[in-house]
């Protein structure tokens, strides 16, 4: 089963995370100017040109500049906590949490400077005071000001809580995900988003071994992917006739309710791309193919250039589309003009995500020569712009593709760089080190984690058939499902505490795609 690839989560305001001190790719940098041999007339057109053109580089630039503006002392004395603010730029571009949350504190209680509550979140968080982190927010989320930020907040809020996870304070992320049941925090999140909490928290209260909490909140879950996630592990199994009556054979009353809600926001606000995206997205989930080609064929620019992020999700829906009724030639377009596009890492490091996808489908297919050279592009827009997942995906594109060029070593050092990562995502990287031959390791990875109360539920829910999927292509990779699953080693322990789902409840999606993958095949 493959992974989706997540969006990648930006810090609100003048904030992005993380960017790197260059211009776009194969672009060499500007070079910095000596600006200690400047006179104040020069550095202050510096600055005011700098800010025209929303420099980036604030390592390499703009703190060299704000420093040697304040030590003339013959600037406004305010410039100090400008630099301070520059400095926290900086250390968020080479991931120096600490040292960027410590500049944050400073600007805000000595200069006066306030970059809103969403920014501390996010930087708190980054840093690992979670705990001050999840009270701004609770905070935030009872206040006037957050009415409207739906976006900004479920980005936030969901950044936050994988912050928690992957510190492996669950019992953290279980004490938020309840305070952000409260009716008046809840209810600043769209209905999407709503669920989604409620089906998490199920999930999470079930993994803590809260039993009868998640007995009780059972009515409340409507997220398709959770209900699959909960049908195919056995702690899960007094509540398994209530899910299923819930969702329905095949998922239909879940994915029905999804669809019906993002046909009504499109529909409310036409002119909104995030919700003409996620009725793109809906229409996919629910194996409706055609009916995301002829939607998004109706705002599909006929040039790229300037595409927004929400265009880029619903051009990725279509190429998904075209890919599963086997129009491969008009799904490798899109990925190639999209990538096309100049990338500048300060606007637009949402194209790592496309990036990721366009090499992770070139290997899908069974193209690694193209898949390899996309992986490499993907790499180091990952490495500027990415998390720690999208570079996992990456070194499991390459991985794969490598070992199906015969260039074994090559394949054997990106392996080792998996197992130094392998807790940033460990399905992903057992389904790298499989794709590498490192079979008896990745079954190794599969027993823990199924072991693990907080592992087994993604693993289990990893080890099911590819009827079970939402998103991605018919793939020829070497699957957990079909290598390690079966395996003496693993079989009694995934029966112990999990189960192969019923394909009654097999997604529509999936389902279509490998009846039509199959009618494709010779």
């Amino acid at each position: 089963m493959r992974v989706r690839t997540v969006r990648l989560a930006l810090l609100t305001g003048l904030l992005a995370l993380p960017v790197a001190a260059m211009t776009a790719e194969g672009e060499a940098p500007h070079q910095r100017p000596d600006f200690t041999r400047m006179t104040d007339a020069e550095l202050s057109k510096a600055y005011t040109a700098a800010a025209e053109r929303r420099e980036s580089d604030w390592c390499g630039f703009m703190l060299p500049l704000y420093s040697q503006m304040e030590n003339r002392g013959s600037f406004n004395p305010n410039i100090k906590y400008f630099r301070a603010l520059t400095e926290m730029q900086c250390a968020l571009t080479e991931q120096r949490w600490t040292d960027a949350y410590q500049k944050l504190k400073y600007v805000q209680s000595q200069g006066g400077i306030d970059l809103g509550e969403l920014a501390f979140v996010d930087i708190a968080g980054l840093a690992g005071d979670r705990a001050a982190a999840s009270a701004h927010l609770l905070a935030f989320l009872e206040t006037p000001e957050a009415g409207g930020q739906e976006e900004v907040l479920a980005r936030s809020t969901g950044q936050l809580l994988r912050s928690y996870r992957m510190a492996k304070d669950f019992d953290g992320a279980l004490t938020l995900m309840r305070a952000l049941q409260e009716p008046q925090r809840i209810g600043k999140f769209n209905e999407d988003v709503q669920i989604s909490f409620r089906s998490d928290l199920f999930a999470a209260e079930v993994e803590a071994g809260n039993f009868e909490r998640a007995r009780e909140q059972v009515e409340g879950v409507g997220s398709a992917d959770s209900v699959v996630a909960a049908l195919g592990d056995r702690r899960f199994e007094p509540l398994w006739p209530q899910l299923e009556a819930k969702a329905g054979p095949h998922l239909h009353k879940l994915l029905d309710a999804e669809l019906a809600r993002a046909i009504a926001r499109q529909k409310a606000e036409p002119d909104n791309l995030r919700a003409f995206q996620e009725l793109a997205t809906s229409y996919l989930r629910n194996a409706r193919f055609e009916d995301v080609i002829t939607l998004v064929d109706t705002r599909q620019p006929d040039d790229f250039a300037g595409l927004s992020e929400d265009m880029g999700w619903a051009l990725n829906a279509k190429v998904y589309a075209l890919d599963a009724l086997g129009r491969h030639d008009e799904a490798a377009d899109i990925f190639d003009r999209i990538v096309e596009q100049p990338y500048d890492p300060a606007q637009s490091g949402w194209m790592v995500n496309f990036a990721i996808n366009r090499g992770s489908r070139f290997v899908d297919l069974g193209q690694y020569e193209k898949g390899l050279e996309a992986a490499d592009y993907a790499g180091r827009i990952a490495h500027r712009s990415g998390s720690d997942y999208a570079r996992m995906l990456v070194r499991y594109d390459k991985i794969c593709a490598l070992t199906a060029l015969g260039r074994a070593e090559e394949a054997k050092a990106v392996m080792a760089e998996v197992e130094d990562h392998l807790d940033e995502s460990v399905t992903v990287a057992a389904s790298a080190l499989l794709c590498g031959g490192a079979e008896e390791r990745a079954a190794e990875i599969v027993r823990r984690e199924l072991g693990d109360q907080y592992g087994a539920m993604s693993m289990a829910t990893a080890l099911q058939r590819p009827e079970f999927d939402f998103y991605y292509i018919h793939s020829v990779r070497p699957s957990l499902a079909q290598r390690i699953r079966p395996r003496p080693d693993v079989a009694p322990i995934f029966d112990k505490v999990a189960r192969d789902i019923p394909l009654e409840f097999a997604t529509p999606f999936g389902m279509r795609r490998e009846e039509l993958a199959g009618a494709a095949t010779p």
